[in-house]
């Protein structure tokens, strides 16, 4: 790992990240884009909106997480340290990835491209997990 990301980071911090970035390199090899977003199931789908919505671990988080990273574009990240709290910008997945399954944030937005359409993932802290929530931007 570089050391200038490493610096001021705990040894956790950075086996999360090293974990993180196995991961990618594994999903990189084992998944392709599936055209409805980053490449999770689903639980629902409304079918007027286009919204869908999910429950996920930290290893699902990490799957997501690493296809929009290996196969898509991002746009913007953004978490908020509380439900009142104003959003923050945050510069890159890995970050993002650690700061949720510590649980330090109380949610993010991912806005990111992928197989021609944009889309735009919201995640909140839960006590049974992460819930995603999935929008298509119309193009």
């Amino acid at each position: 790992m570089n050391g200038d990301v490493a610096r001021g980071m705990t040894g956790e911090e950075i086996s999360s990240l090293s974990a993180w970035a196995d991961a990618v390199q594994r999903v990189a090899r084992e998944r392709k884009p599936s055209g409805r977003g980053a490449g999770l199931p689903m639980d629902s789908l409304d079918p007027c909106s286009g919204v869908r919505e999910s429950v996920m671990d930290d290893e699902q988080l990490r799957a997501l997480l690493s296809d929009i990273a290996t196969n898509g574009e991002i746009i913007e990240l953004s978490v908020k340290a509380s439900p009142r709290a104003r959003p923050d910008a945050i510069a890159r997945l890995p970050e993002l990835y650690l700061k949720l399954v510590q649980r330090r944030v109380f949610g993010a937005q991912v806005r990111y491209e992928l197989s021609g359409a944009e889309w735009l993932d919201t995640l909140i802290a839960t006590p049974d997990g992460l819930r995603l929530v999935r929008v298509a931007i119309p193009g």
